[in-house]
């Protein structure tokens, strides 16, 4: 557009309108990349807790698997905290400071709910202390530990007999009643 005194030059710019359009869109974008990562890092916080609970039941099972050793996972649903810890001595009610290989205490995230073990014995009533022992030949007891997220989604983190590695299934996993009568 030609001025009054240069008739030949354009004069380029923007105008304070657009201006104002480009930096309200720039913010628009930004707070809802903000409110998307932030609720990103909440699933993460959750997933990274429930994983480094199934590491630590893969790493007790497997330690014991390729040693002589007895690992023993501590779950203490009172406090919300477990404890990976070596069994050295012949009392496994002592637990000695030396023997502890990592201890952690849950955040808001996630809690246990309660644990039940493959024998039908569950912590629901007793909001005590659960074992997972692991030896050479593997768990000595399999079950389930009901965990729960900050929205109240059920999880349920599967330690089998069978098979080395612990699971983590969405909600509340049922286990096959044993049955009295047989067919056969």
């Amino acid at each position: 557009m030609p001025t009054k005194c240069c008739p030949s030059q354009k004069v380029v710019g923007y105008v304070i309108s657009e201006i104002v359009v480009v930096i309200f869109i720039i913010g628009l974008l930004c707070s809802m990349a903000a409110m998307n990562a932030v609720s990103l890092l909440g699933r993460n916080t959750f997933k990274a807790q429930a994983n480094d609970l199934v590491e630590t039941f893969n790493k007790a099972w497997s330690t014991a698997r390729s040693s002589e050793r007895r690992y023993e996972v501590v779950l203490d649903i009172s406090n919300q905290s477990y404890m990976l810890r070596e069994i050295s001595g012949a009392n496994l009610a002592d637990v000695l400071e030396e023997e502890i290989i990592s201890q952690k205490k849950l955040r808001d995230d996630l809690r246990i709910k309660y644990v039940m073990f493959d024998d039908f014995e569950n912590t629901a009533a007793v909001q005590g202390a659960a074992m997972f022992r692991a030896g050479h030949a593997g768990w000595q007891a399999g079950g389930k530990i009901v965990l729960v997220d900050r929205g109240g989604n059920e999880y349920s983190l599967i330690i089998s007999r069978l098979s080395p590695i612990a699971q983590l299934k969405n909600g509340d996993v049922k286990f096959a009643q044993p049955q009295d009568d047989v067919p056969f």
